[in-house]
């Protein structure tokens, strides 16, 4: 028996999935760190997902418009949670030469490297920036609020149920990939690094 997935997130590959518009927004929330671009890190979700795939297309688009090539040192790979989010932004602050401004690709990465800041004394967002990705609850919580992009969950959630109904209706679903628009929400966490 073969089974179809339809996911409701930017997540591992399938036949059938849908996903906010993850590479488009990855390039406007990279974009909102910093006006110096020579120094973005990302903190990077796992690379068996797609929304890892596709934010990191967004991030590196970013760099591309703002003709800067994407530095590897400066972007590490990472567990989607705090715990990982905050070891990557440690690697990434210990560098001879860290990074001003941080995309990490979810919330969590956001404030683990949030915490690894403030417990090193680098004051956000004057000395680094910081943007994550989901729009948690917690994003708008922690100190300072995250800039993040917001994903249509209400909307994702629909489409999912939608799609299943469709599957379970027996219409086959050939490959399908349905993008939802998303939106970048500034919070406290960035600001732009003066020219040095």
């Amino acid at each position: 028996m073969r089974f179809t997935i339809a996911r409701a997130n930017c997540g591992f590959s399938g036949e059938v999935s849908q996903s906010a518009s993850c590479s488009r927004r990855g390039r406007e929330s990279s974009a909102a760190g910093a006006s110096t671009p020579r120094y973005r890190g990302a903190i990077t979700g796992p690379g068996a997902y797609l929304a890892s795939s596709e934010r990191l297309s967004g991030y590196e688009g970013a760099l591309a418009a703002a003709g800067v090539l994407p530095d590897p040192a400066i972007m590490l790979e990472s567990t989607f949670d705090i715990e990982g989010g905050a070891k990557a932004a440690a690697r990434l602050l210990d560098a001879a030469d860290p990074p001003t401004a941080i995309f990490a690709f979810n919330d969590n990465n956001a404030i683990g490297a949030l915490r690894i800041a403030r417990e090193r004394g680098i004051r956000v967002p004057e000395d680094l920036s910081v943007v994550g990705f989901d729009d948690s609850e917690m994003s708008a919580i922690v100190t300072p609020a995250l800039t993040t992009v917001r994903q249509p969950l209400a909307e994702m959630g629909r489409m999912a149920v939608s799609l299943l109904m469709r599957i379970l209706d027996g219409q086959r679903l050939e490959a399908l990939h349905i993008e939802l628009k998303t939106r970048l929400i500034v919070r406290q966490s960035t600001a732009r690094v003066p020219d040095a």
